[in-house]
């Protein structure tokens, strides 16, 4: 099923992130999905170790050629009073390394 606020390459990456997950955790798109596989795709020395799973490294290859495709990351937002309900939503490369770079960011 495509998200109406992805458009379909979005949503192909949204789709994967949601596949590891699943892989990982049994849920399509556990706590913290976006955090943890942003950090196995741009740490070289990360084991991708991950829940029930370890991640092989074609999966951080292909995440990366996905990201770079959409030139942006999806993360989960959280449902706001009279905004758009809880689910995956697109943030450019530019604004998720800004706000991924910031000190104790995510939180632990």
């Amino acid at each position: 099923m495509t998200d109406d606020r992805l458009t379909d390459a979005q949503d192909e990456l949204h789709r994967y992130m949601s596949d590891i997950s699943e892989l990982a955790y049994c849920a399509s798109w556990m706590d913290g999905t976006e955090y943890r596989l942003w950090a196995f795709m741009t740490d070289v020395n990360d084991d991708g170790e991950w829940g029930n799973a370890i991640l092989p490294p074609d999966v951080s290859s292909d995440l990366l050629r996905l990201s770079r495709q959409v030139d942006g990351w999806i993360y989960w937002a959280d449902a706001v009073r009279g905004g758009p309900s809880a689910g995956p939503a697109f943030v450019s490369s530019a604004e998720w390394q800004r706000k991924y770079a910031r000190p104790g960011f995510p939180a632990a």
